[in-house]
């Protein structure tokens, strides 16, 4: 055996190796929506049988024994049907490569669309407690006409007069529906979007993102109309509402966590990979005892 062939054969093989399953664990934690966990251990089990498959063919290959050579077919099939099942994750992350500027469209836009529900209901809330002021006005200028209205909306509020009343029950109604904590939330949100917009689908972190904001999408709007849902005595409003809000994506999330059969180029490149991956022993020479040995036995 020419031992610099060997060593050039076993590293171009093992890099082969982990380029493909690279992309096989790629499509694994895409499938699983960001979870590493089992994809990483299926992966290294997945490098750990192809090699020992390869090492075990190239030492059969070296026997002088028949059992080698049944080693060898038998390792040869389990590398093709690995490489084979790897192709599932491997076809799911090309789909993610071939959608990656649908991806990022979608979650810019979703970014951009809760920018605008945000400025909605900054605008629904200032019309609301402006509308809530004028109301009170409306109340304190005519309490000799309607006292009744007056004592049951403005007589028992804290305050020295009536512009000092209605200013605390407008402060008062600004904290309902703009809360401290509403700044947070928001913050929050707009750094899980602005991660995943900016984040390239060769991060392993991107679908773990996309399923978080996926999962919280639906309570962008829903703790909005809870916040507002609320109405106080002398006031004509309804809870806040909103449906166009732009969410795509369950749709997106479609895309990578289900798979589909491999590709024609999946399986010509799993081909391509098996062929590589079992280098060593294309450049390993048989033992010379077990071929006579071979020759021996056909001619009897």
């Amino acid at each position: 055996m020419n031992k610099t062939h060997f060593n050039f054969a076993t590293v171009f093989s093992i890099m082969t190796l982990l380029a493909y399953a690279f992309f096989a664990f790629m499509g694994l934690v895409y499938w699983r929506n960001g979870e590493l966990t089992y994809p990483l251990l299926f992966t290294i089990e997945g490098i750990a049988i192809v090699l020992l498959c390869v090492y075990l063919m190239c030492m059969g290959k070296e026997s002088r024994w028949h059992t080698g050579r049944a080693a060898e077919i038998i390792c040869g099939i389990i590398i093709f049907v690995m490489l084979l099942i790897a192709a599932l994750p491997f076809t799911n992350f090309m789909k993610v490569v071939e959608n990656q500027s649908d991806i990022k469209q979608k979650i810019g836009q979703l970014f951009d669309s809760a920018t605008e529900l945000d400025n909605a209901y900054d605008k629904y809330a200032d019309t609301r407690i402006k509308k809530y002021e004028s109301a009170l006005q409306l109340v304190a200028t005519g309490k000799a006409i309607h006292p009744s209205e007056y004592k049951e909306l403005l007589a028992d509020a804290a305050g020295s007069n009536d512009d000092d009343k209605i200013d605390g029950l407008s402060k008062s109604l600004r904290r309902q529906l703009l809360p401290d904590s509403i700044d947070t939330i928001r913050r929050q949100r707009t750094q899980w979007l602005e991660n995943a917009r900016d984040m390239s689908v060769w991060n392993m972190m991107l679908p773990a993102n996309i399923n978080k904001i996926a999962a919280g999408v639906d309570n962008y709007v829903d703790n909005y109309t809870e916040l507002s849902r609320t109405i106080r005595a002398g006031e004509n409003a309804t809870p806040f509402t909103y449906t166009a809000l732009n969410n795509d994506l369950g749709s997106l999330q479609q895309i990578y966590t289900s798979f589909s059969k491999p590709s024609i180029l999946s399986i010509i490149l799993s081909v391509i990979a098996a062929a590589i991956m079992l280098l060593p022993y294309f450049v390993s020479q048989r033992s010379l005892a077990g071929a006579a040995s071979n020759n021996k036995n056909d001619y009897e």
